[in-house]
């Protein structure tokens, strides 16, 4: 069976650009592990935390890019550097016509059918970060999507949806590849931010969509992807 973890970020107020993100693994197990022992790692050094408190709020939540002290961050980026998954990301900078909850409808649309067909054989388990506004239509897009693969190629596609809280440990791993992808796609990016995006993710990059102009890019072709 095939797992996918999705989520999204940049939808508050004022955010510059959307994403939505996907990441795909072959051992939902085996990952796991590895992002709890890299939590269990990180939580037996003690330099790494300034107060006890930030210690015990890490043990609750797990990582969480925005939340996380700049030393924990970098030991996360290079722990999931050696993880078996492939991402996939979408972004829009609002010029697709659509916002708010359509839009990320549509964003992940897109990416549940580009991973369907390229796991097409496989069993695949959509999971999706528990978010109110947008939990009741994850079964919806994943069927949306079986059914046109269905009818317009007429393949027959094994899926299903879920959800999971943040503390799921994979979805940390979702949240700090929309991280870098984020802070590398501002428009005030420095360089070591579009570098670390270039640089450490291309090898588990399958595929990177600006939504608003639909360029779809693979990290295959070896290009530079920003």
């Amino acid at each position: 069976m095939i797992g996918v973890f999705l989520d999204e970020s940049g939808t508050h107020d004022g955010a510059e650009t959307v994403l939505a993100g996907a990441v795909v693994t072959p051992d939902i197990a085996a990952m796991e592990q590895q992002v709890v022992e890299a939590a269990q790692d990180a939580l037996a050094d003690e330099f790494l935390w300034p107060s006890k408190e930030k210690r015990l709020a890490f043990e609750r939540r797990g990582f969480h890019h925005s939340d996380d002290q700049p030393a924990t961050q970098e030991r996360f980026l290079f722990a999931i550097r050696r993880m078996d998954y492939r991402a996939h990301v979408a972004y829009s900078r609002h010029g697709s016509g659509v916002e708010g909850v359509e839009l990320l409808v549509n964003m992940y649309y897109t990416l549940v059918r580009n991973i369907m067909l390229r796991y097409r054989t496989e069993e695949i388990r959509f999971i999706f970060e528990e978010e109110s506004r947008m939990d009741s239509l994850y079964s919806r897009i994943v069927g949306a999507a079986q059914e046109d693969i269905q009818n317009s190629l007429g393949l027959r596609v094994e899926a299903r949806a879920a959800r999971a809280t943040k503390r799921a440990p994979i979805l940390g791993v979702v949240d700090y590849v929309l991280a870098v992808a984020n802070h590398a796609l501002a428009s005030g990016a420095r360089a070591f931010e579009v570098g670390r995006f270039n640089r450490g993710l291309p090898a588990h990059l399958a595929h990177l969509i600006d939504f608003d102009r639909a360029v779809h890019r693979s990290s295959r072709r070896g290009i530079e992807l920003l």
